[in-house]
């Protein structure tokens, strides 16, 4: 269905390990075979496989089965590649991209290597996400109900918040404010947000982002020049300006486990959200760099009070941070930013309290729901069976009841027949005889 696309986004440069035959890298044991799926997902690890694990645990228990599972470590094979591969199933496919992509870079490398699958969609998910069983298929529904759909996302629920609020919901692009992107139904309950149909927005999540590879081939891979954070947003404004629509359908929902937030924030968060928010702004709404540095204030402001409360040590770290993010866009430079590594500004992320008992529990209950769905189809089965067997034995009944019949009207018939000729051979025999008499009686009648 989509062999063209295989060459056209290189899937047999040596940039991702593959001969020109599309052979699998030497490396992984877990090698594509030529069975088609109608959805590629992908996972971008990066540093963090128990992320990952719980991610494709929850993928693997999709009620949509036409799917196949690509985990694309985002770095060089290592141990944690190897941990991967042998704490996964033997079905689930996982590469090394060998070197740190960035989001764009090691989600399209899975691309290219997925697009040897021929599916109709690609499905990027983040590794901190958590997906329902019945996620994917109602990403595909919405799809398949609207063919000008190029994205698809879902309703993001914060992980591990009780009652269940909304990260977001799709979000909304503000040209006045140079691009400006809020999200949608942030932080408000999920259950007083009651909208189920398909909602077209400016732009979804990248943690949940089903993209149909007709796409792919109109308007290219992820720009990888963002290297991290805002490629997404990018990506669906280039799909519109293609004629595609980005839809959410908030009756869909997944769970994210922001790895990227906390009490602190890390250094490369800060930096990228800083210089693609300009790099975004100038690309696409003709901003400056001052237009876009007056939107970002309040973003700056708020994790610097943040750290000033934490780590009052590493106030100088976040300024530089922040004004080499700034002097970066304004300079055009894009990318990996290595320098970035040299700052000394390492905080320790504070998890929330029982966050991962929160999200072994969120597993655990889909667990059980997936378990007790499947007693109630086995029952369902089983009652069905038996009614197919009482069926079948009431038409054998049937069957052999009209058999009976049927022998006994073929018995009648014949015993029928076979009295009417013996009496009408009596009556023959005594015809003749009787003729006479008669005669003998007129005669006699006449003298």
């Amino acid at each position: 269905m989509r062999h063209g696309l295989a060459a056209l986004y290189g899937l047999g440069m040596t940039n991702i390990g593959l001969d020109m035959t599309g052979s699998a890298p030497t490396t992984d044991r877990h090698a594509p075979d030529d069975t088609a799926a109608r959805v590629g997902t992908i996972v971008l690890n990066y540093r963090n496989i128990e992320d990952t694990i719980r991610c494709v645990e929850a993928l693997r228990m999709s009620d949509f089965l036409d799917q196949r599972i690509l985990v694309v470590d985002n770095a060089q094979d290592g141990p944690a590649t190897a941990a991967l591969r042998d704490q996964l199933e033997p079905g689930i496919t996982v590469l090394a991209s060998g070197d740190n992509l960035g989001y764009a870079g090691g989600n399209n490398y899975g691309i290219k290597w997925a697009l040897q699958w021929q599916p109709e969609f690609v499905w990027l998910v983040n590794p901190d996400a958590v997906a329902k069983p019945n996620t994917l298929s109602g990403l595909v529904r919405a799809a398949d109900a609207h063919p000008d759909a190029g994205i698809v996302g879902c309703r993001m629920l914060q992980g591990g918040s009780r009652p269940a609020r909304i990260e977001s919901n799709g979000g909304t692009l503000d040209p006045a404010r140079w691009g400006a992107a809020p999200k949608r139904d942030t932080g408000r309950f999920d259950g007083e947000v009651t909208e189920t149909g398909v909602r077209a927005v400016d732009w979804v999540s990248g943690a949940c982002f089903l993209v149909r590879t007709a796409l792919i081939d109109d308007v290219g891979l992820l720009p990888e020049e963002y290297f991290l954070y805002y490629e997404d947003t990018d990506y669906c404004l280039r799909a519109q300006r293609a004629g595609w629509r980005t839809v959410v359908t908030p009756g869909t929902r997944m769970w994210h486990f922001r790895r990227s937030s906390g009490d602190l924030p890390s250094a490369s968060y800060v930096y990228y959200v800083c210089r693609n928010r300009i790099h975004f702004g100038m690309r696409h709404f003709n901003a400056t760099v001052d237009d876009v540095v007056g939107q970002l204030d309040r973003f700056v402001q708020r994790w610097r009070t943040r750290v000033e409360h934490h780590a009052p040590e590493l106030l100088g770290a976040y300024d530089e941070i922040v004004r080499m993010a700034v002097a970066d866009a304004r300079a055009g430079r894009l990318g990996r930013a290595t320098e970035l590594e040299s700052i000394p500004f390492s905080p320790k992320r504070a998890t929330s309290t029982g966050e991962v008992a929160q999200l072994t529990e969120v597993l655990e209950r889909e667990r059980r729901l997936r378990a007790r769905d499947a007693k109630r189809l086995l029952a369902r089965i089983k009652q069905d069976s038996a009614e197919v067997s009482r069926v079948r034995k009431l038409e054998r009944a049937l069957e052999r009841e009209r058999r009976h019949r049927a022998g006994v009207e073929a018995k009648l018939r014949a015993l029928r027949s076979s009295r009417s000729f013996r009496v009408g051979r009596v009556i023959g025999r005594l015809a003749r005889p009787v003729a006479a008499a008669r005669s003998i009686v007129r005669r006699r009648a006449v003298k």
